[in-house]
C-alpha cells in the first residue's frame, strides 16, 4: 500500500518533469499584465498558482505575487486597499483597470477629435491660400525684363505706384479675411478705362488706342506703370489715384529685390541690397570649392527669378542638356507670344544651337520625343 505523498511524488516525476516545472516557475516569476489585458493575466496566474504551489506557499506570498504583476498605474491602489482575499484583490484590480481604460478611451477619442479638427483647419487654410493665389496675380520675371527692355528701347516713362492701407498686403497676411472681389474690382476698373489682360501673363495689363500705349504690371501691392508718353502716364496715374488709395513713387527704382538706376545708355540692375541682407560667408574659397565658381551668382539670380525647383532629376549629362534645350524652346515660344501680345512681333525664326551629339540626335529624331 502506497501513501498519498509517495503517489503524488511518483505522478509528478512521471507527468511533470523538473525541467517543465522550472519553465512554469520562471513564467510565474516573470508574469505581468501585458497591453492592459488583465483578464488573461488573472487566468494564467491562477493556473500557474495551482501548478507551482512552491512559488506561493501561503496567502501572503500568493497576494504579493498577484499584485507584483499588476501595472504600475493600479498596483499602488490595490495594495492600499488591503484586500483580504485573492478574489477581492482581483475585483479591485478589475474596477481600477476598467476606469483607466475608459479614461484612456476618452483621451484617445478627444485626441482624435482634435487631430481631425486640425486636419480640417489645415485643409481650410489650404483652400483659402489656393483662393488667395488664384486671385492675386504674380509677375513673371521674364515679363518684367521684357517690358522694361521695350520701355527703354522706346524711351517710355516708367513709374512705380504703391498701394496703401494694406490694399493687397492684407491678403497675404490674413488670407482668411480677403475682401470679396478686391483684386477683381481693380482688374474690372482698369478694364473699364481701356486696359485688357494678356494671355501669357495675368499680371500684365495693356492699353493701346491710337498713339497711346501703356503697360501695367501688378505685383501684390506694387504697380509698375509704363506709358508711351509722360502726358498719358500722368493721366493714367490720376485716374488710378482717384479710384484707389495709392501713392505715386515716381520713376521705378526698386522692385522684387532689384534696384534699378537709369543711365545714359539704359538702366542698371543690381541685387547688391539683396545680397547685403544675407549673412556673409566666412571662407569664400571654401564656398566656391563646394558650390562651384558660378553657383553663388546664379543663386542670387534664382532667388528672384526662379519659379521653382526642378521636379525631375536627370540621369545623364545628355538628358540634362536635352531637358535644358526643351525648357529653352518652351520659354522662347512663350516669350515670342508675349512679344506678339505686346504688339512687337518677331518675323524671323529663333535658332537654337546645341553642341552635344546625343542631344542633337534626340532633338532631330521625332521617334525620341
Amino acid at each position: 500500500m502506497i501513501t498519498w505523498t509517495k503517489l503524488k511524488r511518483h505522478l509528478t516525476n512521471k507527468y511533470c518533469p523538473r525541467t517543465e516545472v522550472k519553465k512554469m516557475e520562471d513564467e510565474f516569476y516573470n508574469l505581468v499584465v501585458k497591453e492592459d489585458d488583465l483578464k488573461t493575466y488573472i487566468r494564467r496566474f491562477q493556473e500557474l498558482a495551482v501548478l507551482c504551489p512552491n512559488m506561493v506557499p501561503n496567502f501572503e506570498k500568493h497576494m504579493e505575487a498577484f499584485i507584483e504583476g499588476l501595472p504600475q498605474s493600479i498596483k499602488g491602489n490595490v495594495t492600499a486597499s488591503k484586500p483580504q482575499t485573492l478574489e477581492e484583490a482581483v475585483n479591485i484590480a478589475q474596477r481600477l483597470m476598467d476606469h483607466i481604460l475608459k479614461h484612456n478611451y476618452k483621451c484617445k477619442k478627444m485626441k482624435l477629435s482634435q487631430d481631425m479638427q486640425l486636419i480640417q483647419k489645415l485643409r481650410d487654410d489650404q483652400k483659402r491660400m489656393k483662393k488667395v493665389f488664384e486671385v492675386i496675380p504674380v509677375v513673371k520675371p521674364t515679363t518684367i525684363r521684357t517690358v522694361l527692355s521695350l520701355a527703354l528701347s522706346r524711351h517710355w516713362s516708367v513709374h512705380q505706384l504703391d498701394v496703401k492701407n494694406a490694399f493687397f498686403h492684407e491678403i497675404l497676411i490674413w488670407p482668411q479675411a480677403i475682401p470679396s472681389g478686391l483684386v477683381q474690382r481693380f482688374a474690372a476698373y482698369v478694364a473699364w478705362v481701356g486696359f485688357h489682360h494678356i494671355r501669357c501673363d495675368s499680371s500684365l495689363f495693356i492699353y493701346r488706342q491710337r498713339t497711346d500705349t501703356a503697360y501695367l504690371l501688378l505685383y501684390v501691392d506694387d504697380i509698375v506703370l509704363i506709358a508711351s508718353s509722360q502726358v498719358f502716364l500722368q493721366r493714367v496715374i490720376a485716374s488710378l489715384l482717384a479710384k484707389f488709395s495709392m501713392t505715386d513713387l515716381g520713376p521705378l527704382n526698386y522692385v522684387l529685390g532689384i534696384s534699378m538706376t537709369g543711365t545714359s545708355s539704359g538702366m542698371f540692375l543690381s541685387q547688391k541690397k539683396l545680397a547685403a541682407d544675407g549673412d556673409p560667408v566666412s571662407d569664400p574659397t571654401l564656398c566656391r570649392s563646394l558650390a562651384g565658381p558660378h553657383l553663388v551668382i546664379m543663386y542670387l539670380w534664382a532667388t528672384i527669378f526662379s519659379s521653382g525647383l526642378l521636379s525631375v532629376n536627370s540621369r545623364s549629362s545628355a538628358e540634362a542638356e536635352y531637358r535644358g534645350v526643351a525648357n529653352a524652346v518652351a520659354e522662347t515660344y512663350w516669350l515670342r507670344n508675349l512679344l506678339h501680345e505686346l504688339h512687337t512681333s518677331l518675323f524671323s525664326a529663333t535658332i537654337f544651337y546645341r553642341d552635344n551629339v546625343s542631344v542633337v540626335y534626340r532633338s532631330s529624331n521625332p521617334v525620341q520625343h
